[in-house]
């Protein structure tokens, strides 16, 4: 018998754009969905600044991340964030809330897990998923959830794409934003700690499953979501995924796995770095291990960044994290200027060669 599928509406009366420190500050507010985070939109528009790479200190005593005192320019493949960006997004929030054209809505089912020789298996078929039998391994129970933010936006983005292609740029941004801070603020809503989102499409898991997924919330029906012969949704601005559940007798009272997944997504915000979700929907040690990297090339203060990143991969149980933080430590104390990225033989990896080394290790 289903397990029941049950929707969940929000709603915005007016929106604020603000930096990632900010943003962050505001997530557990009734009207977290109110904050746009900025550096997430310049992020999924490919505009980054080197500027943004500040100190969480300086952003926290509220500076913005954005140079906005630059001029718009490239430089080393990077661009400059200014007013001019800021000013466009602010445009098409407006407009977007002039003309009403993002609805919140998610539909789920809380479900049983079973397990067959390792393998999680759901409702729907999930093809023998591997990395999502690791996102899940010990649960019980999954939520699987459809969300979407509405046709407005896309039809905003087809007005723009004819008129002004940076303005629809900027609005694809905006509505992957956007989306994003629904699954956000969805799972927040949950009862219990909860591991990663899983989506189709991340892994070994394919986008075949979005067909059965689909039917089975019954998305068309109850908010709008349809595919397409390609497996894509429709609206554009729709995300699915397993959400795992922790059981309640190994679950995490203190919230260290919860307060370390939002650490690194803060951290990820302000570096710029969008593969970090990937290796959370592993476990949040290897995110962490590879936020530690980061930080640890950079080097100078951001010394102290890498050893507090390291600290959560090391409680996570990543054995790297261990050996990394006895080769920071001295500069940590010293809070050295040069970079203690020389042990490392190789620089920083992508995301997929540190989860295929963890693979190997068994360490996830």
């Amino acid at each position: 018998m289903s397990e029941p599928v049950l929707v969940k509406n929000y709603s915005v009366d007016k929106y604020e754009l603000c930096d990632a420190a900010e943003y962050h500050s505001h997530m557990e507010d009734a009207d977290s969905l109110s904050y746009v985070n900025q550096n997430e939109i310049l992020r999924y528009a490919g505009v980054w600044s080197k500027a943004s790479r500040l100190s969480e200190e300086e952003t926290s005593a509220g500076d913005s991340v954005l140079n906005t005192s630059s001029g718009v320019g490239i430089n080393n493949g990077e661009a400059d964030a200014s007013d001019t960006f800021v000013n466009t997004i602010n445009e098409i929030i407006s407009e977007t809330e002039s003309a009403n054209a993002l609805s919140y809505k998610v539909c789920y089912s809380v479900v049983d897990i079973t397990w067959q020789c390792g393998v999680a298996e759901l409702p729907v078929k999930m093809f023998g998923s591997k990395d999502l039998s690791a996102c899940l391994k010990g649960c019980r129970k999954a939520v699987l959830m459809a969300a979407t933010v509405g046709l407005g936006i896309d039809r905003l983005i087809n007005k723009y794409e004819r008129l002004s292609p940076s303005k629809a740029l900027f609005l694809q941004a905006l509505g992957a934003e956007r989306v994003e801070a629904l699954c956000d603020r969805f799972c927040r809503d949950l009862p219990g700690a909860l591991r990663p989102r899983f989506s189709p499409g991340y892994g070994d898991l394919p986008l075949e499953v979005q067909k059965e997924f689909i039917t089975y919330l019954d998305c068309t029906h109850l908010i709008g979501i349809t595919l397409n012969d390609s497996l894509l949704m429709t609206p554009s601005k729709s995300v699915t995924a397993i959400v795992g559940i922790e059981p309640e007798d190994i679950s995490d009272p203190a919230g260290i796995c919860d307060k370390g997944m939002r650490l690194i997504r803060q951290g990820a915000a302000t570096e710029g770095i969008a593969e970090v979700e990937r290796a959370l929907s592993l476990g949040y040690g290897r995110a962490a291990l590879y936020l530690g990297d980061i930080y640890a090339k950079n080097g100078g203060p951001d010394i102290t960044k890498a050893y507090r990143y390291y600290s959560l991969a090391a409680e996570d149980g990543v054995k790297e994290a261990k050996q990394r933080i006895s080769y920071i430590l001295p500069s940590v104390d010293a809070v050295s200027g040069h970079s203690v990225m020389k042990w490392l033989d190789d620089p920083v990896g992508s995301i997929q060669e540190q989860l295929d080394h963890a693979k190997k290790k068994k360490n996830i």
